[in-house]
């Protein structure tokens, strides 16, 4: 990674700060089905194991991508009440095949305003789910939580420009989620594409977590595609959770955990109204 000198953010001192969570939680099927795959049988479980991963990030907030309501095949769980039952403050988007987001918001939020936006360039059926937010009672911000398409690189930058766009004039804003930034090469492997998010890096955003936090697959990481984005908001304590320390399934003596991505978290400290009226983020260029 290439960096240069920038100037320290100035911190909102009389702030707090928020800790964000944000997971691909692949249905509950590793990613490989749409719906749940988690036998009824082993549903309470098997429940215990995500509702203790989820307690351990420790998140006033936490984005979902690929959430389903029904924990197991039988829908005799639901995960809102089964596994995020701690969070008063649930949003649930809609169902769009693969694609369904959800936030969980503790009581330190009051949600002001709800949007579910689909992207206007896409070949799966992708969309954003956005809040408008009070935070304890003292600021506002705008939370995305979004799943890209994994089709195209042409895709992936027109659904950067729209969120861009769509929050160019609000001082406060993170979009957090699964970018599928990813780059096939000619022989057949394939690697983060970091370029698919510069638009986010040009308007002033920070990021979390660079080339050293693989977040895909969990079991193996080798791509950075689950990332939080921010401005008027300083990010720190960056990380990538892995979720086969608590683990389903053993194949070949590879543990196979909750997800096939890992979790991604971050400490956001909102900055003074100074720096929010002209943000500025490091540039990031790997």
């Amino acid at each position: 990674m290439t960096s240069s000198l920038f100037t320290p953010p100035v911190i909102a001192t009389e702030l707090s700060s928020i800790k964000l969570a944000s997971w691909n939680i692949g249905h509950f099927s590793y990613g490989a089905s749409s719906l749940s795959s988690i036998p009824t049988a082993d549903a309470q479980a098997l429940s215990q194991r995500f509702r203790t991963f989820i307690d351990d990030l420790g998140a006033d907030t936490v984005g979902i991508c690929k959430y389903s309501e029904d924990f197991d095949v039988g829908g005799t769980l639901k995960a809102s009440s089964a596994l995020f039952g701690d969070f008063p403050l649930p949003s649930i988007g809609p169902r769009n095949s693969y694609q369904w987001n959800a936030a969980f918001y503790s009581s330190r939020f009051e949600i002001l305003e709800t949007l579910t936006i689909p992207y206007t360039t896409r070949t799966q059926r992708t969309y954003y789910l956005a809040h408008r937010v009070k935070v304890d009672h003292a600021y506002e911000a705008w939370f995305v939580q979004t799943h890209w398409d994994w089709s195209a690189t042409a895709v992936r930058l027109s659904q950067a420009a729209q969120l861009v766009e769509a929050f160019k004039d609000f001082p406060r804003v993170v979009i957090s989620g699964d970018f599928n930034n990813t780059e096939k090469l000619p022989d057949g492997t394939s690697h983060t594409a970091w370029s698919d998010l510069a638009a986010f890096s040009e308007a002033g955003y920070h990021i979390a977590l660079t080339e050293e936090g693989l977040t895909a697959p969990d079991h193996e990481p080798l791509r950075t595609i689950d990332n939080i984005f921010a401005k008027g908001f300083a990010i720190s304590d960056a990380k990538a959770i892995p979720g086969n320390t608590h683990p389903i399934f053993i194949c070949n003596g590879v543990p196979y955990g909750l997800s096939d991505h890992r979790a991604v978290s971050c400490t956001l400290t909102p900055l003074s109204e100074t720096e929010v009226a002209i943000p500025t983020a490091p540039p990031y260029a790997f």
